[in-house]
């Protein structure tokens, strides 16, 4: 990063700036490099935007880059998943929902999963989850008290 913008002061990383050195890194080093050098940037200028340096972060508003790798079929498209985040970021801000995340839609169909009687480890294997714990923690709902425990409490009373 330093040949490509190591000579820069911050209000000189620009959007531009930002796109002429993420285009030469993926076509020098490749897509995978392109986007680790997307993030390492987009973590620095982050905390400089915190810390008041900047006004916005340029990263955000720097063009992503789609990939495209041969396969059978017509639908060999593959997208880079924070193109789709982005594009989703912004047409939730759009419509007035800025308060729901990709966790949020996680959440949605393991929910929903788990509401069509699917298995914990069901469940993980869809979300990518190793641990259907951690599946069972995070994004399954707490049932109902049963039954059988609120009438064990009212025993006690």
């Amino acid at each position: 990063m330093l040949p490509g913008l190591g000579e820069l002061r911050l209000r000189e990383v620009t959007v531009p700036a930002i796109d002429r050195l993420l285009t030469t890194v993926g076509g020098t080093h490749g897509a995978g490099a392109a986007k680790s050098t997307r993030g390492v940037l987009s973590g620095i200028l982050g905390q400089a935007v915190r810390r008041g340096a900047l006004p916005s972060n340029p990263v955000r508003d720097t063009p992503g880059r789609r990939t495209r790798r041969t396969a059978a079929g017509p639908r060999a498209l593959l997208r880079d998943p924070f193109d789709t985040s982005s594009d989703l970021r912004h047409a939730l801000d759009r419509a007035d929902f800025d308060w729901v995340t990709s966790h949020v839609f996680r959440k949605m169909v393991a929910t929903r999963l788990d509401e069509a009687g699917l298995s914990a480890r069901q469940i993980a294997d869809h979300l990518g989850h190793t641990r259907p714990s951690l599946t069972q923690d995070v994004y399954l709902g707490r049932g109902v008290a049963s039954p059988e425990a609120a009438a064990a409490l009212q025993r006690l009373r």
